[in-house]
């Protein structure tokens, strides 16, 4: 709820900024609600991957938020989340895909495919409990 209403908020500082870039912002919504897909359909339960690449969007994201409710704009680091997130929710797609049965705290689509193959993967307590 705090994240909505910091994007409502940031909607009515700056409204020009979501309508310049409404297209990637459409497409990052689109790919969001296609992993929340994926994940309902294959195994009747919501995304808990915690990849390595969601949690580096959810970074530079924030940062960039910052920026546009500083500044109006944020060029550079929209441009890095946009792409960031694009990249981290086709890889949580893929990740979703190889998991044979539901796991939460699969890194990266390389762990993925390790466990699909019944192969232990290393986790990183401070990056995935």
């Amino acid at each position: 709820m705090f994240w909505a209403l910091v994007l409502v908020a940031t909607y009515l500082a700056w409204p020009g900024f979501f309508a310049y870039h409404a297209g990637r912002l459409w497409t990052l919504l689109g790919l969001e609600s296609l992993t929340y897909a994926v994940s309902y359909f294959k195994f009747r339960k919501e995304i808990a991957t915690h990849s390595w690449g969601a949690k580096a969007w959810v970074l530079v994201s924030a940062a960039a938020l910052v920026q546009i409710l500083s500044t109006g704009d944020s060029g550079l680091l929209f441009g890095i989340s946009f792409y960031l997130g694009a990249v981290s929710r086709l890889e949580i797609m893929a990740i979703l895909l190889l998991l044979p049965r539901w796991t939460n705290d699969v890194p990266t689509w390389y762990h993925a495919l390790l466990l699909r193959r019944n192969q232990p993967i290393r986790r990183y307590k401070l990056l995935n409990g």
